[in-house]
């Protein structure tokens, strides 16, 4: 039983890495397109 314990909490803590990994992913994938639409914004602009 204590070693289903102890896997169970390392797959929920490779979940929890894992999920942190894909939200700093989607973060970056927000950033640049927020830069990608400002320069062209300012390009309009100009």
């Amino acid at each position: 039983m204590p070693a289903a314990v102890l896997i169970v909490l390392v797959l929920a803590a490779m979940a929890i890495d894992l999920a942190h990994l894909q939200l700093g992913q989607r973060q970056l994938r927000s950033m640049a397109a927020d830069a990608a639409n400002d320069a062209a914004g300012a390009g309009v602009d100009v």
